[in-house]
């Protein structure tokens, strides 16, 4: 099979890792990147490591999380060792991500906003004046 006319280790890492890889890359690439999958060993355990990371959240399992990270662990990709060592470093912060579907996505948006306008505000006026900007600030 040809590859695609530009190859690119972008396009590859989306194929391996985005679940919607179909909506972001050709099927002309799609095809070649398969069929690099296929006869290639290293790029199938990348890959099956992905979709079994990504089955994790799917079916909310810690079990199967357990033993994800027990593939990884015996496997020879050091960057994903190292990811899933430091997962194992708030195991109790994990567990809950995989259970339950909050989140605090809003607090920290709205701390990162705070922290701008501060930013923005420093050593250029009072305490009173940085108060009413983030009262009449727009939240949303």
């Amino acid at each position: 099979m040809r590859p695609p006319k530009i190859f690119s280790c972008r396009k590859l890492c989306i194929y391996l890792t985005n679940k919607n890889y179909e909506k972001l890359l050709s099927p002309v690439e799609i095809g070649w990147y398969e069929g690099l999958r296929k006869d290639n060993p290293i790029l199938q355990s990348l890959w099956d490591l992905s979709n079994n990371f990504r089955v994790i959240f799917k079916e909310k399992s810690i079990q199967k999380f357990h033993e994800w990270v027990q593939q990884v662990q015996q496997s020879t990709f050091r960057g994903l060792i190292n990811f899933a060592h430091g997962l194992q470093g708030d195991l109790k912060a994990v567990e809950a991500a995989i259970v339950y579907d909050y989140n605090n996505g809003i607090t920290e948006g709205c701390v990162n906003r705070l922290k701008n306008i501060k930013r923005q505000m420093y050593g250029r006026a009072s305490f009173d004046l940085l108060r009413k900007k983030v009262v009449l600030s727009r939240w949303g």
